[in-house]
Formats: structure tokens, C-alpha cells, sequence
């Protein structure tokens, strides 16, 4: 893998960080240098383009405070709550982005959107392709609907998430509604210590090998339908990114499998 799993010491840096995210307020948490949202570049994982796609954006929120279906093992493992230095992330602007979220989802739709066609003006092909929370997760009904009215108002551009919001139930009814775009590929996100997602959803398992078979048995989705399963080949094989795959772009029917780092 190209990419180690974390360290005890790793896991209880991340805790700690994590566990501070819940407590700070929603309002007032903006740096004073970034004030509007944003889409980011796309990172190492997804690419920046592709034959297919011409640009390879990102969408992000602060972790943990906006993920209301994260499980007890993801507040503790979660990547984004890394803080060896080792990866530099953005997070100022994802407070930025959290706060126009909550807001005034509807005004943040209409930025985003610009974006997208500002984007796609300059790239060749002039498709973009928004990975929607590297970092965070769908938090509320509305927001849910600010990225289905997204995808609806810019079919031909590609949009892929993994949510555990699916466990929440007042979410899910709107989380459905999403995942009928045929634009946006909405995953259910599993570690071995949460329960099949409902049927008929795509499934993001995340393994750790540091827990035993008969735990990581808990999320190999055995009640579900058998169906096509991959495991991520960004992370084993050079060369390769989100945007070269496509697997989790497109309407395809198959799993993927995510090791934690």
C-alpha cells in the first residue's frame, strides 16, 4: 500500500482533534483570511484531470462536526483529523465552506455552480468531475438538496461522494433522492463496527487490518447482494488516480474498498 496505517500514537493524536471539532461553535469559527467558499483542486488521491475528465475538483468540510452518521471507530481513525504535518490540510476554508453551508445553502449552490462553469471554460474536455467531502459529510436535509439541485442544474458534469449519513434516518430519505441523480454517485461508507447500509445503495467499505476477521466480517456486507467488489487501485499501484479509475465516477454497479491511513 502506498500509504501506512497510522500508529497508536497517530490514532490518539487524531482523538484528541477530533474530539475538540465537536466542541467549537458553529458561527465565528471562519479565519479572517478566508471568508467565501470554495472547490478546491483536486489532490494526489483524485487527480487534477484525465482523458475523460478536465478538471478534478474538491468539495470539503470540517470533519467530524458535519459528519452526523460517523461511528464511534471513524471519530478516533478519521484522516482528516491527522496532525503529524505530514499532510497539509485547507482547513480554514472548510470553516468558510461549513458556515455559507449552514447559512444559505441555496446562495452557496448558485457559487458553486459558477465555479463549475468557470472551470469548465478553460478545461479540455470541458467536463469537471467534484469530489463532495474529502472531509465532512451531508449534515442536514437542505444541504442534502443544494447538491441534488447541483447536479441537476450541471448534468453533464460528474460528482462522487461516500456518506455515513445513511445511518441517520431523518437523512436518508433525501440521501435517496440524491443517489437517483445519474451524475452524482452517492456510496455508503461501512467500517466493521456499523451495520449493512439499506438496499440498493453502492457500498465504501474501509478496512483495518488492525481488527480481527471476524470483525471485519461485519462489514463485508454478507446479507447483500453479491456484486462486483474492488479494492481502491489508487492505493497500490502507481500511475493511478480517481479521475485515470472512473470505477467510483460513473454509474456502474460494484464496492469499493478503502484501507485506513
Amino acid at each position: 500500500m502506498k500509504r501506512a496505517t497510522p500508529s497508536e500514537r497517530e490514532i490518539q493524536r487524531r482523538s484528541q482533534y477530533l474530539a475538540g471539532q465537536r466542541s467549537l461553535p458553529i458561527v465565528g469559527i471562519t479565519a479572517p483570511s478566508v471568508e467565501q467558499p470554495a472547490l478546491e483542486q483536486g489532490n494526489i488521491k483524485t487527480g487534477t484531470s484525465g482523458k475523460h475528465i478536465g478538471r478534478v475538483l474538491v468539495w470539503n468540510l470540517p470533519t467530524l462536526r458535519t459528519c452526523p452518521g460517523a461511528s464511534d471507530w471513524c471519530a478516533a481513525n478519521c484522516y482528516n483529523g491527522d496532525t503529524s504535518g505530514e499532510v497539509v490540510f485547507n482547513r480554514p476554508q472548510w470553516y468558510a465552506n461549513e458556515r455559507h453551508a449552514r447559512e444559505d445553502p441555496d446562495a452557496l449552490g448558485r457559487t458553486i455552480l459558477r465555479q463549475l462553469a468557470d472551470e469548465a471554460e478553460g478545461a479540455t474536455p470541458p467536463i469537471v468531475a467534484v469530489r463532495v467531502h474529502s472531509s465532512g459529510d451531508f449534515f442536514s436535509e437542505p444541504y442534502v438538496f443544494m447538491w441534488r439541485d447541483i447536479a441537476h442544474a450541471a448534468p453533464r458534469h460528474l460528482f462522487w461522494a461516500y456518506t455515513r449519513s445513511w445511518a441517520i434516518p431523518e437523512l436518508l430519505p433525501s440521501l435517496d433522492t440524491l443517489r437517483q441523480m445519474p451524475n452524482f454517485q452517492l456510496f455508503a461508507s461501512v467500517d466493521h463496527t456499523m451495520s449493512d447500509p439499506p438496499a440498493g445503495w453502492r457500498l465504501s467499505r474501509v478496512k483495518d487490518p488492525r481488527s480481527s476477521e471476524s470483525e471485519q466480517g461485519a462489514a463485508q456486507g454478507e446479507s447483500r447482494p453479491k456484486v462486483r467488489q474492488i479494492a481502491c487501485p489508487e492505493e497500490y499501484r502507481d500511475g493511478i488516480d480517481c479521475a485515470k479509475c472512473r470505477f467510483c465516477l460513473l454509474p456502474r454497479k460494484g464496492d469499493v474498498i478503502f484501507n485506513v491511513h
